[in-house]
């Protein structure tokens, strides 16, 4: 539902400006699947983050970028971390921070979360967080 996309946004703000420990460290969306936008028109992600820079003001930083691999959610463990991996990495040109935040809508075996960490890692990333507004 789009509309509860300024409910999440206002809640995740609430934390992230306040909590002392990621007060300020960059907020990475994990990019949509390919395909996504033009079946869907829309990505639950994109409208938070640009909420939370435009609205309150949050560093987003949108340094990953996805290619291939079928829907995470109609896979099983095994197939949900064959499907990812090599499929998300680092844009070319953008300096990676020590710390960021991956944003993602929905945890169900970590797959996405686990395979955007290690490319920013790699790319030189110290601390990764990572943050999902639901669990599976």
């Amino acid at each position: 539902m789009r509309g509860l996309s300024w409910t999440f946004a206002q809640c995740l703000a609430h934390v992230l400006m306040f909590d002392p420990d990621i007060r300020g460290v960059p907020i990475v969306p994990v990019p949509p699947r390919p395909g996504k936008l033009s079946e869907k028109g829309w990505d639950q992600i994109e409208d938070l983050v640009k909420i939370l820079a435009h609205v309150y003001k949050l560093p987003v930083l949108k340094c990953l970028s996805r290619t291939g691999g079928q829907q995470q959610k109609k896979l099983g463990r095994i197939a949900r971390l064959q499907n990812i991996r090599g499929n998300i990495t680092v844009r070319a040109g953008i300096s990676i921070p020590e710390r960021v935040i991956i944003l993602d809508d929905l945890m169900t075996t970590g797959s996405t979360l686990d395979s955007c960490a290690e490319v920013l890692k790699i790319a030189g990333c110290g601390k990764v967080y990572g943050l999902a507004l639901f669990f599976d």
